[in-house]
């Protein structure tokens, strides 16, 4: 497992064997209070039956985080963040 980036670092997603198992999506919308949003998406693979129940009763395949930021220093810091929150959590329920 490994997290790759685009070039502007814009999204970020973590493959394993080519597949993708989590993505990080950074957007910027100018003029606005919030500009600098974070879109986090995990793999419905890895939660629990009862999550995973609802999330195909809706029709999705990801689970959505969403989280909005004033400067771009502190989405990238919450970024960087999540992306070892996402990796352990991904590591732990494949142990388990």
């Amino acid at each position: 497992m490994q997290w790759t980036s685009n070039s502007n670092g814009s999204l970020h997603s973590l493959d394993d064997e080519n597949v993708c198992i989590a993505r990080i999506h950074v957007g910027d919308n100018a003029g606005r209070k919030n500009r600098f949003k974070v879109k986090v998406l995990i793999s419905f693979l890895y939660f629990g039956k009862a999550e995973q129940r609802r999330l195909e009763r809706s029709s999705k395949e990801w689970k959505s985080l969403t989280r909005k930021f004033d400067t771009e220093s502190g989405a990238r810091t919450y970024v960087q963040k999540k992306k070892s929150e996402i990796l352990g959590f991904i590591r732990q329920r494949e142990n388990s």
